[in-house]
């Protein structure tokens, strides 16, 4: 009784579960830590007395980069609509504008990108 309660005082008239967040959310952000940490050593490589990043470190990091600018501009379009769980509010609308403009789901192309472009550098 007490959480259909404050479903209703903020708005949500349905909501997804929210227990299995931590099960997935967990292991992806320690692999991503595990990653970069290993990464980091291969970033800069002294060449002579000059440090040069490699062609595919460059496409790499600006694939994470773009990636990731995309997701959270998308974030920042949702704004108050944004949840990281399903959840539809009294006052739900469909957004079209900003980046919602050129693509259906920007967050899981930014979250693809920033993953290929890790991946890649």
């Amino acid at each position: 009784m007490a959480k259909l309660g404050f479903l209703q005082r903020h708005g949500i008239v349905r909501s997804a579960i929210r227990e299995d967040i931590l099960n997935f959310f967990l292991p992806w952000i320690v692999a991503l830590c595990a990653g970069l940490m290993l990464c980091a050593s291969d970033l800069v490589r002294q060449h002579g007395s000059m440090y040069v990043l490699s062609r595919q470190s460059i496409v790499g990091i600006a694939l994470f980069v773009i990636g990731y600018t995309i997701l959270l501009v998308a974030h920042i379009t949702l704004w108050r609509f944004y949840s990281s769980t399903l959840v539809i509010k009294e006052d739900h609308r469909l957004i079209t504008h900003g980046v919602y403009r050129f693509t259906r789901h920007p967050i899981y192309l930014g979250t693809i990108m920033a993953t290929i472009g890790l991946s890649v550098y």
